[in-house]
């Protein structure tokens, strides 16, 4: 896989939107070095170097993995085979990039590349067995590798890129006003809450995060999204698109059941 920019942190999100700028099409999750998490709406492109490795799932929630941009080289994985061939390939990118950098090393990442109408049910799951294959990974590699560059470079990073659009009817809203049922979103500064919504609208999402932001003099905001278990890629894409125009950079994503 290819060394290449990937995303920075929430603050360097900030910055963009201090200066009027707009980066479209990438966000990044995992910024946090130490956990793995969904606050992952950042789409701005720093210098910070990573070792890209990409997990690609279709609209029948078939997953290949593999090197980025390398569609011959990937290899079919489900359920049963995805934590040990994850496994195996993060831990050949990092002998590989060890001998390359030595002392010089840098995150070995995972892009996700979904098509519109895969759910994020099966993107989830896929990402938890991602998380086992890093933790694993790192386990077998401290015994003969030094442990800090180990857990430098095996950190659970994830990052998406925009959804494909391959169906007839791809997933995704395409009027604005018509409610999300099963959906719920709430706001909170400070880790305090100051609003909600529930089957929403992209329109009245839009609304809401106008008034919250005249209503709120801060860039602490942070959302928690609960989205039923059947929810495609394509519409929580379009909601995170409407939060990220609000620079509302900070995302908690929460499976909720089958609606």
């Amino acid at each position: 896989p290819e060394v290449r920019e990937t995303v920075a942190d929430y603050g360097a999100a900030l910055k963009v939107k201090a200066q009027g700028k707009e980066i479209p099409e990438l966000t990044m999750e995992g910024v946090e070095q130490q956990k793995v998490s969904d606050n992952l709406m950042a789409d701005y492109i720093s210098s910070e170097k990573a070792y890209m490795l990409e997990l690609y799932c279709n609209q029948r929630n078939q997953f290949l993995f593999g090197p980025e941009n390398r569609t011959m080289e990937k290899i079919f994985v489900d359920d049963e085979t995805m934590m040990d061939e994850a496994k195996k390939q993060l831990k050949d990118s990092f002998v590989k990039l060890y001998s390359e950098q030595k002392e010089k090393m840098f995150p070995i990442v995972v892009r996700i590349v979904a098509d519109r109408n895969a759910k994020m049910g099966a993107i989830t799951a896929a990402k938890q067995k991602l998380i086992q294959a890093y933790e694993v990974a790192r386990r077998e590699l401290s015994e003969t590798y030094p442990r800090e560059l180990v857990d430098e470079c095996l950190i659970p990073r994830f990052y998406y890129a925009s959804p494909k659009a391959f169906a007839d009817v791809p997933a995704g809203i395409s009027d604005k006003g018509i409610p999300l049922p099963g959906y719920e979103i709430r706001f909170f500064v400070d880790n305090a809450e100051v609003g909600e919504l529930k089957d929403f609208s992209l329109d009245e999402l839009s609304s809401k995060i106008k008034q919250l932001c005249e209503e709120n003099q801060s860039e602490n905001f942070s959302v928690s999204l609960k989205i039923p278990s059947d929810a495609s890629e394509g519409v929580v894409y379009d909601i995170k698109q409407i939060l990220r125009k609000g620079y509302m950079l900070r995302l908690n994503l929460v499976q909720g059941l089958q609606n």
